[in-house]
């Protein structure tokens, strides 16, 4: 005799089959119900989103708003794309680097997106080399070799502008994060007729404020080897004491990355920007670290050195008064 079963509220239908996969190992055939859904979504995208990449990308570049990849989920998957973003560099400092200043706001605007790191720029300018300026000759401040060439070559005897500036990079990383001084071409820089950006364009307060890391610190060198200048009107001494405080503190992980961090600061004169009261006060809050770091062989004796360094400020700063 069988057992009677029991029938539960609401189970009573058949448990789901499991789903067959075809013989050939591609899973289920459809049923065109994938593609009337998909159909239904194309429906409810605006007539913007339906458009083609290529035609997004160029309303983009043309019309300089960088918000428009926020108005949509779809809108930002089709412009997200590394092409788009070497055209928007282009659009943004194209013009300085041919041959007049071009427009400060939108070279600001790009630099501000979190996508705009050294990477991107560099492949940016060298895809504009291949396309505005082959075997150019270019003149840069900083070159070990004076007469340099834009060149499409792949010619290792060629010098290129990403050699000249990850050189100059190098020795500037090594001399001012081992030995703490800034190498010769630092007094010479900028020269006016070597602008690879508008010379009001606007430093992302990130870069000034932090936190910091070589991404930044190379960018924030890019800055000034191109000719950006810190606008003492929008970027007061606050925000640059706020990084200095980031920079320097019990426990930072990266000496050099602070060494060369504090160098740019002062490439940028940053430091001639700080009341004195600000100064006097960074330079005791840097002995009572030097005291506390006595007992710490990784920290023994830096604060003193990052003491020296920012006296030595000062009394460039003496010397040479702001205005």
């Amino acid at each position: 005799m069988q057992l009677t079963p029991l029938r539960a509220r609401g189970k009573r239908g058949a448990p789901p089959k499991n789903a067959k996969h075809r013989p050939n190992g591609k899973g289920p055939k459809r049923d065109g119900k994938d593609d009337k859904k998909a159909k239904d979504d194309e429906k409810h995208l605006s007539r913007l989103e339906q458009l083609p990449v290529e035609v997004l990308e160029r309303i983009l570049v043309l019309c300089e708003n960088l918000v428009l990849p926020r108005c949509s989920r779809t809108m930002y998957h089709k412009l997200s794309g590394e092409s788009v973003k070497q055209q928007l560099v282009i659009a943004a400092f194209g013009p300085t680097w041919d041959r007049w200043y071009g427009i400060p706001v939108t070279g600001s605007s790009v630099l501000n997106c979190s996508w705009a790191r050294f990477e991107t720029i560099f492949s940016a300018y060298e895809t504009w080399i291949r396309q505005h300026a082959a075997d150019r000759l270019i003149f840069h401040h900083g070159a070990e070799f004076r007469r340099t060439h834009f060149t499409t070559a792949a010619d290792p005897t060629v010098v290129t502008m990403r050699r000249i500036f990850l050189n100059n990079w190098s020795f500037f990383e090594s001399q001012a994060s081992a030995k703490f001084q800034d190498p010769w071409f630092v007094a010479h820089m900028p020269e006016e007729r070597y602008l690879d950006v508008h010379p009001r364009t606007r430093i992302p307060d990130v870069l000034l404020e932090g936190p910091f890391d070589w991404d930044m610190a190379r960018r924030l060198f890019w800055l000034r080897w191109s000719g950006a200048t810190v606008d003492a009107d929008s970027q007061s001494w606050e925000l640059t004491r706020a990084g200095f405080r980031n920079l320097v503190h019990p426990g930072m992980a990266d000496l050099g990355l602070a060494r060369v961090l504090i160098s740019l600061f002062g490439m940028f004169n940053i430091y001639f920007q700080w009341p004195n009261y600000v100064m006097d006060e960074e330079l005791e809050r840097l002995d009572r670290m030097e005291i506390s770091a006595q007992r710490d062989e990784a920290f023994k004796g830096e604060f003193s050195k990052f003491r020296a360094r920012l006296r030595g400020y000062l009394r460039d700063r003496s010397n040479h008064p702001a205005g």
